[in-house]
């Protein structure tokens, strides 16, 4: 496919080579001029926008983060909701977040998990996981992947459907982030081969995905707890240990409302397992300003090669 540069207000980018590949530049904020860069790639459903940081050099392999939606929500909807996009120049990363299929109802869904959240039996069961891991191959083939900082993180939906790429593909992802999802309840459900770091992220009033586990048309998924101390076993984590770790201001407010814990010995290099329990959050809590980059935060601290711990850094 042929290339074509745009300019914007002044802000000009272009780019030479390779194929399936369609840029543009966009303007974002004031002067002096700040832009990213939009690639355009095609894993086999239409056309998905990944977001370039403006000082993008190929020479120079970069994080990719791949941001999923939850049921009848979509992939702008989400990004809305957790705002990385402007961070992708100051935090340098790549960025994508796709749409999900819909269903026969018409609303976006992932099919992550037994319980959620594909509830008319579309397609196979392994549709969205197969297309998620073509959608980050089309991105390595034009653009310079850093494979070792490879994640997923997802809201409800695509918090389970994250998990499901790092049972489907832990040679592949570095590392996860769940808000309000939850992993198979079931172990042997997930075939992860490989370490995966995990963060699961849930508020104890949430009353769409329990706090504690709940199910979903009778099918049962786990609680955040639960879920957490799942990825722990598959990372090789002594689960009977938790570090307590400070506080965080996810929602906003006066106080600090976020306890986080971490299972902090035995883990296989690269694994480890974290839970921030919101408290009194909902399934949609209001975010502070601050929770985007704490999320990143957490993601560039875990690549897929790190140093093992024992205890709390």
């Amino acid at each position: 496919m042929n290339l074509y540069a745009m300019t914007t207000r002044g802000c000009s980018k272009a780019r030479t080579g390779g194929a399936t590949l369609i840029l543009g530049s966009v303007l974002v904020c004031g002067a002096p001029c700040l832009a990213y860069t939009t690639v355009t790639v095609d894993a086999g459903r239409g056309p998905v926008t990944v977001h370039v940081p403006n000082a993008y050099s190929p020479a120079t392999p970069t994080p990719l983060l791949v941001l999923l939606h939850g049921y009848s929500s979509s992939g702008s909807g989400v990004e809305s909701y957790v705002q990385f996009l402007s961070l992708v120049d100051t935090r340098h990363f790549l960025y994508a977040f796709p749409n999900g299929r819909t269903d026969s109802q018409g609303l976006r869904f992932w099919t992550a998990t037994d319980a959620c959240c594909n509830l008319f039996g579309l397609g196979g069961p392994d549709d969205d996981s197969n297309y998620l891991r073509d959608l980050v191959e089309e991105i390595q083939a034009v653009l310079s992947v850093d494979r070792q900082k490879i994640w997923f993180a997802g809201h409800s939906n695509g918090g389970f459907m994250s998990y499901r790429m790092a049972c489907d593909h832990s040679e592949l992802v570095a590392a996860i982030v769940s808000l309000a999802g939850g992993t198979f309840a079931d172990p042997s459900d997930c075939q992860a081969r490989q370490p995966v770091h995990a963060l699961q992220i849930h508020g104890t009033n949430d009353s769409t995905i329990l706090y504690g586990g709940g199910s979903i048309l009778g099918v049962p998924y786990p609680g955040a707890v639960a879920t957490t101390e799942s990825w722990a076993n598959y990372d090789g984590c002594n689960d009977s240990l938790v570090v307590p770790l400070g506080p965080l201001d996810l929602i906003g407010g006066p106080t600090l409302d976020t306890d986080t814990f971490r299972y902090a010995a035995g883990c296989n290099i690269p694994g480890s397992a974290e839970h921030w329990r919101i408290n009194g959050g909902s399934h949609t809590p209001t975010l502070s300003g601050g929770f985007n980059d704490l999320v990143l935060d957490h993601l560039f601290a875990h690549p897929k090669q790190t140093l093992r711990f024992d205890g709390p850094t």
